[in-house]
């Protein structure tokens, strides 16, 4: 009896030390202090963005460092792929890789056109099998990318340039979204990938200023050379990723505020490259985010003060600013809502699934009939109607399967706060393909990080109410079982 007592009262012990655990609340509780690459201060973050300002220049001013970035930033990620035991960094490369795609297209010396895309496809296929991530990933997106490949058939000849223009993007997020669906990160690594997105946006932002800004005045020409709407859209991306880190940063509170001011210098630089698409994405992206961060109890108030100071500089200083700088340019472009002929590029692709609604045309093979149609011997430029015209009722299926895993998200029982996080880089991916494909990867990225779960080392609070309750309950159990001093 006395050994039994005694281990009874180790239990006790034990279970004591777990139920103070529980009730004890969360701001008394022993929090390690983040660090970044080994440095627990602000400096860090601060420091490593504002060092892609002078690259950016540098790279310039001397072409010949772009390609060595691009190789060396590949070459990190091929390194932390094959020496580290989580595939933690190599998703921070990728998420580097997205963000600095048009900054290594912007100054034409990227190795291949599609480099991003390539090295992306490279990360995320060798991290399935390196972290064997493969069995559990979500089979959905593979699906959908099998259903695209019969319509290389429909080639009049192999045409690589065709294939990999048009399917290299949807490669992409098939098999980032596999990869993604297997990850979760934790809050602090979440903002190290926002960084990780940033700092590379930040360099492109600062070209991309030197060329807008010129001697001469306000000139648009290099931004309408790379194709404005794909230049504002990777702003925005990285304005996005800033309000996000600025929303989800909960212990450095003047990073917070640097990510705010980041966001707005990025955000007016989107509308200064007078392209509608990439500004209405981010908007629409941020606003679908925030539709789920404002259900967030824990942190209401810092989400509508920090909307509410960002829209209200957006909207009294610096849109006026920036219209006045323009001669009063910039309201009139936005208040136009032509499409410039998208809309008939899509009426066009819907004729074309009507007249080969079984294979569809080919990948990149709808030129000619948009000529036929007399729209223009152009391109189509919204990927779902694209699918539908290149790839007939298999695009459809795909369509279809790209739509579920993009739904699932919005309903799967998951915490606000990281279903704002995902809904938004998911609807920033598909408003983006609605009016520029997958010409960029960032897309592709976008909407295979909305799979990854987020913020995993918080407990939800309705999720530890009830294992505080299950452990009342179990030690309640137990001291019935074993009374105090072997009292029946």
């Amino acid at each position: 009896m006395p050994m039994r007592l005694s281990s009874t009262r180790t239990d006790r012990e034990i279970m004591a030390q777990r139920i103070t655990s529980l009730t004890e609340p969360t701001e008394r509780r022993t929090v390690t202090q983040p660090t970044l690459f080994g440095f627990p201060t602000d400096i860090i973050i601060f420091g490593f963005i504002m060092l892609h300002i002078p690259l950016a220049l540098t790279m310039r001013n001397m072409p010949v460092i772009s390609p060595l970035h691009q190789v060396l930033t590949l070459g990190l990620g091929l390194w932390w792929l094959w020496t580290e035991a989580t595939p933690r960094r190599v998703i921070y490369t990728i998420g580097y890789i997205t963000g600095a795609e048009f900054l290594w297209r912007g100054l034409l010396t990227s190795l291949v056109w599609e480099f991003s895309k390539y090295a992306v496809i490279l990360l995320v296929v060798s991290a399935l099998f390196r972290f064997r991530r493969l069995g559990a990933a979500d089979k959905r997106p593979a699906v959908y990318f099998l259903l695209l490949v019969p319509a290389i058939s429909m080639l009049p000849g192999f045409d690589r340039g065709a294939i990999s223009y048009n399917l290299a993007g949807p490669l992409a997020l098939a098999v980032a979204t596999m990869f993604f669906s297997t990850v979760s990160l934790t809050r602090e690594e979440f903002l190290r990938l926002l960084v990780a997105i940033i700092a590379p946006v930040v360099a492109f932002g600062t070209i991309a200023a030197q060329a807008l800004f010129q001697e001469s005045g306000f000139s648009v020409g290099w931004v309408e050379q790379f194709g404005g709407n794909q230049v504002s859209s990777i702003l925005g991306l990285g304005a996005m990723a800033a309000i996000f880190y600025a929303f989800a940063e909960r212990r450095r509170r003047s990073v917070a505020v640097l990510m705010a001011l980041i966001a707005l210098v990025l955000l007016g630089e989107a509308v200064l490259s007078f392209s509608r698409g990439g500004v209405w994405t981010t908007v629409g992206a941020i606003l679908a985010g925030l539709f789920f961060l404002i259900r967030e109890r824990r942190f209401q108030l810092t989400v509508l003060a920090l909307t509410v100071a960002v829209a209200a500089a957006a909207y009294f200083f610096i849109l006026p600013a920036i219209d006045d700088y323009t001669g009063g340019r910039v309201v009139p472009r936005f208040q136009d809502f032509d499409t410039t002929g998208r809309d008939e590029l899509v009426l066009s692709d819907l004729r074309i699934f009507m007249d080969y609604p079984f294979t569809g045309v080919g990948p990149g093979q709808t030129r000619p009939y948009h000529a036929r149609l007399q729209i223009g011997a152009t391109l189509t430029h919204t990927e779902y109607s694209r699918l539908l015209s290149e790839h007939g009722l298999l695009g459809l299926l795909a369509l279809l399967l790209l739509a579920w895993m993009a739904a699932e998200r919005l309903f799967k029982p998951v915490p606000h706060e990281e279903r704002g996080y995902r809904v938004g880089f998911t609807m920033w991916g598909l408003l983006f393909m609605a009016w520029a494909a997958t010409r960029l990867v960032a897309p592709s990225f976008a909407f295979a990080l909305g799979a990854a779960r987020l913020l995993v080392d918080e407990r939800p609070e309705n999720e530890e109410a009830e294992q505080r309750t299950r452990v009342l309950s179990h030690y309640h159990h137990r001291r019935s079982v074993h009374p105090v001093n072997g009292q029946q």
